[in-house]
């Protein structure tokens, strides 16, 4: 896993496999610290009031640190950047006719490097379709993509694809196309169209992974907050008088003093 520093931040690229667990673990040692430094500060301050035995947290030890470490697990795995946050959604814009738009590139790692574009048409032997498709920022030009398609050129089914590099960053796309019968041009209305970033295979598999990492930490966290719950000690102060009360019992006052019984 690599650091990368930018003035946007922290953010992380994965080059290798590993992103769901190093997300795990990552936020695993948020949770515990948060939980250890909360859990430290009460106890101090229930030693300085000298209240340690009284209330809740001496009544029901678990409940507050499951509390602490379920509500850190979670904030952390929202909003803390890791290696898994690189995953953004599907990356991909579906229109039928020509398109001025914006398109974010990511980072390549969990996506993949080039952007693909796939024009989905039907050409008679004597019809030709020119596509022209550009990536700008700030009214300059960085990326063109041109295709000249015709009839041989398209699969029934997959129609034609072709691919094109940009630099990760978001983009105003211009995506128009000139429909040629017997060379006379006129401008295309429907135009059939996928451009589409996708998502590296190994990331893929990442993101099953924590999927299922999720659910269990969902899981592991409510029957950790119920176990807090359920774990009761009782108060230490009405022990103490059940006891007094229970030794006091034991003795009782006749006329010539206090008696055993």
């Amino acid at each position: 896993m690599i650091f990368i520093h930018t003035n946007m931040g922290l953010r992380w690229r994965e080059t290798a496999i590993g992103a769901a667990i190093d997300s795990l673990i990552l936020i695993l040692e948020i949770a515990v610290i948060m939980t250890i430094v909360v859990m430290a500060l009460l106890v101090w301050r229930g030693v300085l009031s000298g209240n340690l035995r009284k209330g809740i947290f001496w009544r029901k030890p678990l409940l507050l640190p499951a509390l602490v470490f379920s509500i850190t697990l979670i904030i952390a795995m929202v909003y803390v950047p890791h290696p898994i946050s690189a995953y953004k959604g599907p990356n991909q814009i579906n229109n039928h006719a020509p398109y001025t738009g914006t398109f974010s590139v990511y980072d390549p790692g969990a996506y993949e490097a080039e952007v693909q574009i796939r024009i989905a048409r039907v050409l008679l032997s004597n019809e030709r379709l020119e596509v022209h498709v550009e990536f700008a920022q700030d009214g300059n030009i960085v990326g063109t993509l041109f295709m000249n398609l015709t009839d041989d050129d398209f699969d029934m089914y997959e129609g034609v694809t072709r691919s094109i590099i940009v630099s990760p960053g978001r983009y105003d796309l211009i995506i128009n196309g000139t429909h040629y019968i017997d060379d006379d041009s006129q401008v295309v209305e429907f135009l059939d169209f996928n451009v589409n970033q996708a998502l590296t295979s190994i990331f893929i598999n990442e993101l099953a992974v924590w999927s299922t990492i999720r659910f269990v930490i969902g899981f592991g966290c409510f029957f950790l907050v119920l176990g807090g719950v359920c774990i009761d000690r009782g108060d230490a102060r009405k022990e103490r008088r059940w006891r007094d009360k229970k030794e006091g019992e034991l003795y009782k006052k006749s006329r010539l003093g206090w008696k055993f019984v």
